[in-house]
């Protein structure tokens, strides 16, 4: 099996094999350099590593990357490489704790999130582009709303939406709805089920779901124990705990002060998408 990177005039391309690779991570900076120097003129390498969390709380590798860069930084010659990484701040804070280094190697850039007016036009855009229709304005106001501002959940929603509406071009309220709840599925089987499937408790998930919900982004404990059911109320305790084990939600405010918030808007939005999903469903059966 081969992993191949081509350039114009140049090329390389490695083979799957553990002893390469071992030598690869243990001279990368010399593998690197050496790339950059067979690369024609005015060239250079962009290595984009996306969703970082599972490196984040990870020592071995923050140590690897330190000496890396050190060797790179105090290299005689010039190398035309960048290095950007994509996560949520949460996940570079963790690398800055381990090591304190990482804030100095790094130019910070906080993406906000989108307005509601650069949904509608990304959506309008496209599905323009493609000859497809919005029959009400219901249908594209909701797929405005539950992008929820991210650009990850946007363009799965897009993508859901595409392929639901193939068979007459139209997009209804029904397929919009539809399309959010898949790219929602979507998005959880890779970044979400797999903290989730570490919950015991058939409680845990319909609380984070019941916040989804009421739209409760952050909030006050005691409020929320108010919206609970009794089985709910009665674990809540506990699932406050494990949802901050499991880095869902965190504390904020003043030490003690009750106040809890997810952790990304991400989490958020997908807890949000799956509360209408019951609704769709029960809405449904009546039907």
């Amino acid at each position: 099996m081969f992993s191949e990177v081509k350039f114009t005039g140049t090329g390389f391309s490695l083979k799957n094999e553990k002893k390469l690779i071992q030598d690869v991570k243990n001279n990368f900076a010399n593998f690197l350099n050496q790339t950059c120097e067979n690369l024609p003129e005015g060239y250079g390498i962009f290595i984009l590593i996306d969703d970082i969390n599972g490196l984040s709380d990870n020592i071995e590798f923050t140590n690897w990357y330190k000496g890396f860069f050190e060797t790179i930084d105090f290299n005689e010659e010039y190398v035309p490489a960048i290095f950007t990484w994509i996560s949520y701040p949460k996940e570079f804070d963790n690398l800055c704790d381990i090591n304190e280094s990482f804030s100095r190697m790094f130019q910070l850039i906080e993406i906000d999130k989108l307005e509601d007016d650069e949904i509608e036009e990304f959506f309008k855009d496209t599905f323009k582009e493609f000859n497809f229709e919005f029959i009400d304005e219901k249908s594209l106001s909701s797929l405005v709303y539950y992008s929820w501002g991210m650009p990850l959940i946007m363009q799965q929603i897009g993508d859901s939406v595409f392929w639901n509406a193939q068979d007459d071009f139209k997009i209804t309220e029904e397929i919009a709805i539809t399309g959010i709840i898949n790219a929602a599925e979507e998005i959880g089987k890779k970044q979400i089920r797999s903290k989730l499937n570490k919950i015991r408790s058939e409680h845990y998930e319909d609380i984070l779901i019941r916040l989804g919900k009421h739209r409760l982004m952050t909030f006050q404990k005691s409020e929320v124990k108010k919206l609970l059911n009794p089985n709910e109320a009665r674990v809540f305790d506990r699932f406050l705990l494990q949802a901050k084990e499991l880095n869902i939600l965190e504390s904020i405010g003043r030490e003690n002060s009750g106040e809890y918030a997810f952790v990304n808007r991400l989490y958020f939005t997908y807890f949000m998408i799956m509360s209408i999903h019951g609704e769709y469903l029960e809405n449904n059966k009546k039907a």
